[in-house]
Formats: C-alpha cells, structure tokens, sequence
C-alpha cells in the first residue's frame, strides 16, 4: 500500500513537472547574495579611505614646498642676519675688552702721576721750606715779571665778630675778636686800622705797642708793621720780607724807574696784554699805583722818589687771606723820607 500511494504520488509530480517544463527559472543562493553586497560596500570605504591619504599627503607636499621653497626665499632670515651684525659692536662697546681697559686705566694713572708731579715740583719752592726761590733778591724788570698779576685762588679768613678785621690780624693788634669796636670809641676796628688810627685804644696807629715803624734809608721809604713780625733783607734793601704766620710774607722790592716812566706805562710795559681797569687804579697822598686783580700785588710809584715799588703779599699755600687789611695798612702807610 505504500508502494502504491507511492507510484501514485510520483505520477502525480512527474505530470506537474511536465507541464512546467516549459519555463526554466534559475535562483541565486541568498548566501552567495549577501556575500557580494558586503565587499561591494567594503571597496567604497576602502577608496574613501585611498582618496583621504592621498588628499592629506598632497596637503602635506604642499606645505613643505611652501615653507622651504617660498618662505625660504622671504626676507625673514635676511632680517635676523642683520639684526646679529648690528647688535655685534654694540656688545664690544657695552663690554670692552678688560685687556685695552686696564692699559687705559694705567695710562690714566702715569698721566695724573706726571700731574702730580708738575704740581708738586711747582710748590717745592713755597716759603714753607725753601724761602729763598720765591722772595725776589733784587729790583731788576725779571723779578717784577715773575710776579705777574694774575688772580690767585683766595678764601677768606676768619671773622668772628664780622668787622672785617680777620681774628688773625685782631690778634696781631691785640683787639677783640668777639667785639668789633674793642676799645669803645664808636668807630669799629676795621674802620680805624684802614685810617692808621689805633683800633685797641686812644690816638693813631703808632700808639698801638703792637705796631712799630720800619725805615729804609737806601731808597728813603717807611711804612708800619706789627711788632711781631720779622724781618730782613734779601740782597740788598732793595729787596725786603715781612714773615708773617703760617709761612705767609710780604715782600717790598724797590726797582729803579731810569725813563721816569709813570705807573701806567711802566705797569703795560711790564705786563704787555694786560689792560688796566678802574678798580686797578690806587691814590693815595701823592702815590700813584695799581693793584693786581686779587688785590695781592701792589705797584706804587711817587714823584719824589727815583724807584717803583712793589709790595706783594705771598699767601702761601694756604691760600687764605689771613692779613689782607695789615697788608693794606702797611700800603696805606707807605711814605717817602728825605
């Protein structure tokens, strides 16, 4: 019975089978299907990712060419250059060369020695030690020349009653340094001593025991000092000191006027290219004379006398004007004897 159904079931399908024999279908496995779908999509991201590299590479080659070809040639690298060059001297100025620094610091130091030096040999004649050098030792035309007028560095001495005597000089007249009119009278000291009267009592100067009066009677002039000064001759009378303190003096020399000259033309004589000015100019009883322009250095001629006189007053090298008014006074008190 099966074998039956069986033949009967193959009859069945085999008139089916014919009857569809006509048209022939074939089908692709699903399987197979799916398998192409993949790599297709597989090779799009493969050439997407191809295509990115390659645009990134290019990007890349470009960049370089750019940077080493294009900006290679630009003027940056030129500016640098320049700048290094410019700022070379300017590190050799900032920083010199200790070697060249030190030759001219010492160069520097052998031209102040040598300064010093000068200097110090220019002093060595000063009264201090050797007297005789500055102190003119007779009345010839060389010895008024090296006494030329220019002005000396002067400070002022002290004052301490502001009198205009110096406490120098008031010791020197035995009057008050704290007191500018010491003996009361009205007058103050200064204004006595500068017209010869006594600043430390009654009457005139020579009343004073601190004054004396000296006379040369070889070129026939006196004139007054402090007692307390002393002095001499230098080669003759025509050459006088006055030693005054802190190895100050006061020299007189008397020099013959043989063309009877008057002071101006003797004075330009002397000193060619040294004008004369008012304030240079001194009267005094029948005196004619001309100061330096320090008022150091006094030059005084009189009608009656046959010589020029100049009165100096060596300050030293101290430089202070401890005796200015003395020096004054002794000027002031000049006069001729017969």
């Amino acid at each position: 019975m099966t074998d039956n159904n069986k033949n009967t079931s193959t009859s069945g399908m085999g008139l089916s089978a014919l009857k569809k024999a006509e048209v022939v279908i074939h089908t692709m496995p699903k399987n197979f299907l799916n398998s192409q779908i993949s790599k297709t999509k597989d090779s799009k991201s493969t050439g997407i990712l191809i295509l990115g590299i390659g645009a990134v590479l290019l990007i890349a080659l470009f960049a370089g060419f750019y940077y080493f070809i294009v900006k290679g040639d630009g003027s940056e690298p030129v500016v640098e250059t320049e700048t290094s060059e410019q700022e070379a001297p300017r590190e050799v100025n900032t920083n010199p060369d200790p070697i060249r620094q030190n030759n001219q610091q010492t160069l520097q130091e052998e031209v102040d020695q040598e300064v010093a030096d000068v200097v110090e040999t220019e002093e060595e004649p000063v009264i201090i030690e050797q007297e005789e050098p500055l102190i003119a030792t007779s009345g010839d035309d060389s010895d008024v020349k090296e006494s030329n007028p220019s002005p000396n560095i002067v400070k002022p001495a002290n004052d301490s009653d502001q009198d205009g005597l110096s406490d120098a000089e008031e010791k020197v007249l035995g009057t008050n340094i704290l007191n500018s009119d010491s003996d009361g009278d009205s007058f103050d000291d200064f204004s006595e001593l500068k017209n010869l009267y006594n600043p430390a009592g009654e009457g005139q100067l020579l009343t004073n025991s601190n004054i004396r009066k000296y006379t040369n009677s070889s070129y026939n002039y006196s004139l007054y000092y402090p007692l307390q000064w002393k002095w001499e001759t230098i080669g003759g009378d025509d050459s006088v000191i006055f030693k005054l303190e802190n190895n100050q003096f006061i020299q007189i020399i008397a020099q013959a006027n043989e063309e009877k000259q008057t002071i101006e033309e003797w004075y330009l004589e002397q000193f060619t290219g040294q004008p004369i000015t008012p304030e240079q100019k001194l009267y005094k009883k029948g005196w004619t004379g001309i100061k330096s322009q320090d008022s150091l250095i006094v030059y005084l001629m009189h009608p009656a006398a046959s010589h020029i006189f100049t009165i100096t007053y060596n300050i030293g090298i101290t430089s202070v004007t401890d005796y200015k008014n003395i020096f004054m006074m002794m000027i002031e008190s000049m006069a001729i004897t017969n």
